[in-house]
Parts: structure tokens; C-alpha cells; sequence
């Protein structure tokens, strides 16, 4: 039983290879196909509660319950470029996480992410142990952007993005 609970924020930045609103457009569509990016195999449901705020639940292959059904609140916000994904149930429950594309050129962009993950521990924990929480999950998801979704966003927007030298 969890006692203790502790915010553990990180951020890191990433850039993007194309424009920031397709950028943002790729981001942002969510769907059933998005559980290729999944630890686990498994499948996305994904239900529009209005236009800009989604619920997105991620339910695992087969019957382990050591693997969780997570459901998430995901709010998009087309003026800023932005959106936040809170997770309402499993294991990082209450936790959030904050994205941002911001401009960088006209081919260019950079995605800013911010996470405030709600720990959870049956006893203390030090501040050095929560430093290496945080940057455990820096490392982390940065990798998962830089290996996996950043090559993804360039492999399907190469060809759809138009180059100013083109037009």
C-alpha cells in the first residue's frame, strides 16, 4: 500500500523535421493505430468526449494483470499548439504531461514536453532517488521521440510538407 506520494517533473525538448502545424496535426491524431507506439502489444480505443478533448484507453494483449488498462484525458488546444494528457487510471494515475510545438523555421519546429508524474512508494524516498526517477524518465521518453516518433513524423509527412524553394 502506497503511503507516499511524490511529483516528479521533467522536461526535455525535441526537434521536428517539418512545419509545427503539420507537426501538430501528426501529434494530434490520435487513433486505434497508435498501438504500434506501445511497450506491449495491445490497441487504443479512442473516444471524442467534444472536439478538442479526448478519452484515449490503452488495453494490453491477453489477461495479465500485471499489465494495466490505462485510460487517459487527452485536451487539445489547436491555438497554442499544445496538449495535455492526464491519466486517469493505471499506474501513473493523476500524473500529466504537457506538449508544445513551437515554430523554428519554415521547414522546422521543435516539440517541448513537460511531465509531472505522480509517484507513488510504501515508504520515503530521498531526493536523490527522486532525481534519478526523473531523469530515468527524461531519458527515456526523449528516446522514444528521437528514435521512434520523430523518424515516424518525417516518414509520413515527407512529400505532404512543401518546401518554400518548391512553391
Amino acid at each position: 500500500m502506497a503511503r507516499h506520494t511524490y511529483e516528479v517533473s521533467y522536461s526535455f525538448r525535441v526537434r521536428l523535421p517539418v512545419a509545427a502545424r503539420p507537426a501538430f496535426r501528426w501529434c494530434t491524431d490520435f487513433g486505434p493505430g497508435d498501438a504500434q507506439w506501445f511497450s506491449r502489444p495491445g490497441r487504443r480505443q479512442v473516444r471524442a468526449v467534444t472536439e478538442n478533448i479526448l478519452l484515449l484507453t490503452d488495453i494490453p494483449r491477453g489477461r495479465d494483470p500485471a499489465v494495466p488498462r490505462i485510460t487517459r484525458l487527452v485536451h487539445i488546444d489547436p491555438r497554442t499548439l499544445s496538449w495535455t494528457n492526464t491519466h486517469v487510471s493505471g499506474p501513473r494515475r493523476h500524473s500529466q504531461f504537457w506538449y508544445r510545438i513551437h515554430p523554428e523555421g519554415p521547414q522546422r519546429s521543435s516539440l517541448e514536453f513537460w511531465g509531472h508524474l505522480l509517484l507513488r512508494s510504501s515508504r520515503p524516498l530521498t531526493r536523490r532517488e527522486l532525481r534519478r526517477v526523473a531523469a530515468e524518465n527524461r531519458r527515456e521518453d526523449s528516446r522514444l521521440w528521437r528514435r521512434r516518433l520523430v523518424p515516424a513524423l518525417r516518414r509520413d509527412l515527407h512529400g505532404r510538407v512543401r518546401s518554400p524553394a518548391r512553391s
